[in-house]
């Protein structure tokens, strides 16, 4: 019993350590829920945010039994989509 109470008490402390979402990523994704069109600045803001939320991770890629991390250059292509203007559309 002591032991399922200490699972309890850790999980509530983990989820109260979660940070607060930024208002802005917030309006965002509100925004995309939406049915209508987005506009020139809503997919403006997209990018930004995909940006800002990909910038420090490290994306690994698997070669065999091998996993490394992507190159700048891979980065670009792999992600340029989601970050270049001609790569999104509201389709």
């Amino acid at each position: 019993m002591a032991r399922m109470f200490s699972l309890i008490l850790v999980c509530l402390a983990m989820a109260a350590c979660t940070r607060a979402d930024d208002p802005a990523r917030v309006a965002l994704r509100d925004r995309l829920r939406q049915g209508a069109p987005l506009s020139d600045d809503d997919l403006g803001r997209l990018r930004a945010e995909v940006s800002r939320s990909m910038a420090d991770m490290t994306f690994l890629v698997k070669e065999g039994a091998a996993t490394r991390p992507l190159s700048e250059e891979e980065r670009t292509v792999v992600f340029g989509m989601l970050t270049e203007p001609a790569g999104i559309f509201d389709e």
